[in-house]
């Protein structure tokens, strides 16, 4: 994990084998609204969110378009191949995405949901 994960996170190990039982399969969803962007959780956090959600449950997360437009780790399609990639890791499915023309602050927002496989 990097620095720029919460300190929690960083104490839940990156290998699955090796989570915790408290930890792994845990909850039944996630909603994570307003969590990614400049400075904020960056998308190498969210496998580690993912292992803690049960599977087949749901995880629902947004970014505003200004983060996923300039942020360097975002822009270009990195967040949506970055998104994409998880998925062909087998670890989610993609079920759904709306573009929110006032998600935030009167601006757009991208609003993406998944299923923990």
């Amino acid at each position: 994990m990097t620095a720029s994960c919460p300190a929690f996170l960083n104490e839940i190990p990156v290998q699955p084998t090796s989570l915790p039982t408290t930890w792994y399969d845990s909850y039944d969803g996630l909603v994570l609204c307003g969590a990614l962007g400049s400075g904020h959780l960056n998308l190498e956090c969210v496998p580690q969110l993912i292992r803690i959600v049960k599977p087949g449950g749901p995880i629902i997360l947004d970014v505003d378009s200004e983060s996923r437009d300039t942020v360097d780790t975002f822009k270009d399609g990195k967040f949506e191949a970055d998104l994409d990639e998880l998925g062909r890791k087998g670890l989610w499915v993609k079920e759904g995405y709306e573009l929110v023309p006032d998600w935030m602050f009167n601006g757009p927002g991208h609003q993406y949901a998944y299923k923990v496989v």
